[in-house]
C-alpha cells in the first residue's frame, strides 16, 4: 500500500491503472477516443519489422547458453557496474561484411529517424538483454543517457530516439511515461507487449522500463527467452534527444524520482 511505499522515502507511485493494463494484451485495449496517439504521441510500434531469418539468427546467436552471455559476462554486468554495449556509425557507407546485427540496425535507422524531426541519427548504440521466462524481475524505471559525457562533465545526453527489438512473444510490458527529466510529473503512460519481430521507437528523453510481471515459482534460473529484445538508442551529431508516437496507452501518476539516468537502458 502507499504507507508502505512511504516508508522506504518514495513519494509517488504508477497509477493502479497501468497496472491493469499491464495484464490485458495490448491488441485488447482499444485507443480511447481523441488520444492524440498519433499527434504528438511519444511512442511507436512497427509490427514485423525484423526478417524472420533476421529474427531466427539473433534468437541463436542470443539464445540461453549462448557464447555471447559468458563472453560478455552478463550474468554478473549489474553486480560489477560493467555492460557490453555496441556502436554502428551510420554516416559510413555498408560494408559487404558487416555482421547482422549492424545490418538490422542500417535497416531500422529509416524508422527511428521518421521520429527523430529534422535531425537524422548519425550513429547508434545496442545491447541485448534476457529474463527468465515467468521471474517478473522487470527492469528498473530510467533515461537513456550518454554515460561518458555524464561521468566527465556532468552533462546530460539523450539519444534521439530509443527503440526495443523483440525477439520473441514472452516477457513483460514495455512501459514509456510522458516524462522528461527534470520535467513535471507525466500523465499518460504507454505500454507495449512484446512481439516478435517488432520494433518500438520512442523519444530517447523519456522515462522508460519494464513491468514487473506475475512471479510464477519458478527455479531461480527457470526458461529464458532467447533474448527478450535488443536495445539502443540512435544519436544526431550533437546526440539530443527528440522522437515520437502509438501504443496502448493509460493514465500514470508517476513513479519515485530516484533515478538517476543511469543505465541507457540496460
Amino acid at each position: 500500500g502507499g504507507g508502505g511505499i512511504r516508508s522506504f522515502g518514495f513519494r509517488w507511485r504508477l497509477s493502479p491503472c497501468v497496472w491493469r493494463a499491464a495484464r490485458v494484451p495490448a491488441r485488447k485495449v482499444p485507443p480511447p477516443a481523441g488520444s492524440g496517439l498519433r499527434d504528438g504521441c511519444p511512442v511507436r510500434v512497427y509490427p514485423d519489422a525484423v526478417p524472420r531469418e533476421t529474427c531466427e539468427q539473433l534468437r541463436r546467436a542470443f539464445a540461453p547458453g549462448a557464447a555471447y552471455w559468458s563472453e560478455t559476462r552478463y550474468a554478473s554486468a549489474s553486480a560489477e557496474k560493467r555492460y557490453f554495449t555496441w556502436y554502428v556509425d551510420l554516416a559510413s557507407p555498408p560494408s559487404p561484411h558487416e555482421d547482422v546485427v549492424t545490418r538490422l540496425v542500417r535497416r531500422l535507422a529509416p524508422l527511428a529517424g521518421e521520429l527523430a524531426g529534422e535531425v537524422a541519427p548519425q550513429s547508434a548504440e545496442w545491447w541485448v538483454h534476457s529474463r527468465g521466462a515467468g521471474r517478473g524481475v522487470g527492469h528498473e524505471l530510467h533515461y537513456d543517457v550518454e554515460e561518458g559525457a555524464l561521468e566527465a562533465g556532468g552533462e546530460v545526453l539523450h539519444p534521439l530516439v530509443s527503440s526495443v527489438v523483440y525477439l520473441s512473444d514472452a516477457g513483460d510490458p514495455t512501459l514509456v511515461i510522458d516524462e522528461t527529466l527534470g520535467g513535471q510529473a507525466g500523465s499518460r503512460a504507454y505500454l507495449v507487449h512484446p512481439a516478435s519481430r517488432s520494433f518500438l521507437t520512442f523519444k530517447g528523453d523519456r522515462l522508460h522500463g519494464v513491468l514487473p510481471g506475475a512471479f510464477n515459482g519458478g527455479p531461480p534460473c527457470g526458461a529464458e527467452a532467447p533474448g527478450r529484445g535488443s536495445g539502443g538508442g540512435a544519436y544526431g551529431a550533437a546526440g539530443r534527444g527528440c522522437g515520437g508516437g502509438g501504443a496502448a496507452r493509460s493514465r500514470a501518476s508517476r513513479a519515485d524520482r530516484t533515478r538517476s539516468g543511469r543505465g541507457r537502458g540496460r
